[in-house]
């Protein structure tokens, strides 16, 4: 099995259903899984095989979605060189994990350490020639994705995942989703990072639609717009819609699951988006009954620190 069979299947199953949404384009399903087959084709010619460490140095967007399963399809092994980052802490991830070369777009910079695969935004379009279909690995057990641990406690490892462990993990998430367009997923949490990236894959291997952010567009106007279904954001997000979440509400009513996740949710914030926004808010943190608040805490902790060495003085 591999983890690009989900789009392969809708694109069978409900070729015209909206695969993904940003601004005023729609891309179906059927021209999605094409544009995935031209370019696992063009990475095959350019020497990408089994089991290569190739680096996804893009920005979110379909371009980085059509890459993901591109590298899947082919058996190489992926990790994320987000652009964000300093060139030197990008230049360290290469030299970790070995990485053979960069997939960039059209007017990026290269990265020095390593060549350059481009992709060409215009196989996302639909188009009447043939597509090489034979780039197919099978290997279940074999890694798809190097995913960096978080650093807390020393420096970030690299955790290699494997198709059948995505599959896995997929299967357990989104299970209120309907294909064929019915459900849209808001997709808001850089897929750069793990958590952001793997929810949108969930999404479109059940078949819903994924809509990606716009430029200078709120999240809420999306939310209201597209009338979506279901998203997954942080608490940062949440605090920057607090400005327009007044009057009567909940102002989206077609929002079946707001999940955030990633940090502690303030229990007043909660309240507001379940009383303005929408009642089916889901929280994965919380904070323990009697727990100070993380930033109070650390900044007594600070202060205790200086106190010390002002007496050692």
């Amino acid at each position: 099995m591999n983890i690009a069979e989900g789009i392969g299947r809708w694109s069978v199953e409900a070729p015209d259903a909206p695969a993904l949404i940003q601004g005023g384009r729609a891309i179906s399903y059927r021209d999605f899984d094409d544009a995935v087959w031209r370019t696992a084709a063009a990475f095959r010619a350019e020497g990408v095989a089994p089991g290569h460490v190739i680096g996804l140095a893009l920005p979110s967007s379909p371009l980085y979605l059509v890459a993901v399963y591109a590298l899947a399809r082919l058996g190489a092994v992926q990790v994320a060189l987000p652009p964000s980052q300093p060139s030197a802490m990008r230049e360290t991830l290469v030299r970790q994990f070995r990485v053979a070369a960069a997939v960039r777009a059209a007017g990026q910079p290269p990265e020095s350490a390593v060549p350059s695969l481009a992709i060409d935004p215009s196989w996302l379009e639909a188009s009447a020639a043939p597509v090489d279909r034979s780039v197919r690995a099978v290997d279940a057990a074999a890694g798809w994705r190097i995913v960096r641990s978080s650093g807390t406690t020393q420096a970030p490892k690299g955790v290699l995942f494997s198709h059948a462990m995505e599959a896995g993990w997929q299967s357990r998430v989104h299970s209120s989703l309907r294909a064929g367009g019915q459900s849209r997923f808001l997709h808001v949490i850089d897929m750069a990072f793990c958590y952001g990236l793997r929810l949108c894959m969930a999404a479109l291997g059940q078949g819903a639609t994924v809509v990606l952010p716009a430029p200078n567009i709120p999240i809420i106007e999306l939310l209201a717009r597209h009338r979506i279904t279901h998203a997954a954001t942080v608490p940062f997000h949440i605090q920057l819609q607090k400005p327009a979440l007044t009057g009567p509400g909940p102002r989206c009513p077609a929002l079946e699951e707001l999940v955030v996740a990633g940090a502690v949710m303030p229990e007043a914030l909660s309240a507001l988006v379940r009383e303005r926004l929408t009642p089916h808010l889901h929280v994965k943190y919380r904070r323990l009954a009697g727990a100070s608040d993380p930033l109070s805490r650390n900044h007594r902790r600070r202060g205790a620190r200086r106190r010390n060495r002002d007496r050692r003085r």
